[in-house]
């Protein structure tokens, strides 16, 4: 539970805000960073612990060559979405969330028929990377991965092939 007037951040979009008041069924009522008020599944929400600045970074960031409109995604082969997750922190709420992110991106990516797509995950102390490629490995959708060229993404970026 997130309670009153504290600072949230929207788990799959941009902004976030502070929750008003959590209504009865197991969602809030919450005031945007751009003033409106709506209601939000507790499951889109994360609470923000500590330093708000650190917080700030916590929205992955899709890169220009993906779609955000689904009408728009191409059919074939050669589109390769890119979603950075990496960002410099030691703290473990923000390796869940970017463990959360990378599961929905990657079963985004699958529902979409894409067949190739790249996760920046950065180079730091490795934690993240060897999280994200156990995840890989367990994943029966992937067929394959390795990392992504070097030139183009650094060493903090994998590549993923997906059935």
């Amino acid at each position: 539970m997130i309670p009153p007037n504290t600072k949230f951040r929207f788990l799959r979009q941009t902004g976030g805000g502070i929750v008003y008041k959590q209504n009865s069924d197991r969602s809030y009522h919450v005031k945007t960073d751009e003033g409106f008020f709506i209601d939000v599944s507790e499951t889109e929400i994360v609470e923000v612990v500590g330093d708000f600045k650190i917080a700030e970074n916590i929205k992955p960031k899709e890169h220009k060559n993906s779609f955000n409109n689904q009408k728009n995604i191409p059919t074939n082969t050669n589109y390769c979405p890119v979603f950075d997750l990496h960002f410099d922190t030691k703290n473990k709420h923000v390796l869940d969330i970017q463990i959360a992110n990378f599961k929905l991106k990657l079963a985004e990516y699958k529902s979409q028929n894409i067949k190739t797509c790249i996760f920046i995950h950065g180079d730091g102390d490795g934690i993240l990377r060897e999280t994200i490629r156990k995840l890989l490995k367990q994943t029966p959708f992937v067929s394959k991965y390795e990392p992504a060229n070097s030139i183009a993404y650094g060493t903090g970026a994998t590549k993923v092939f997906l059935k």
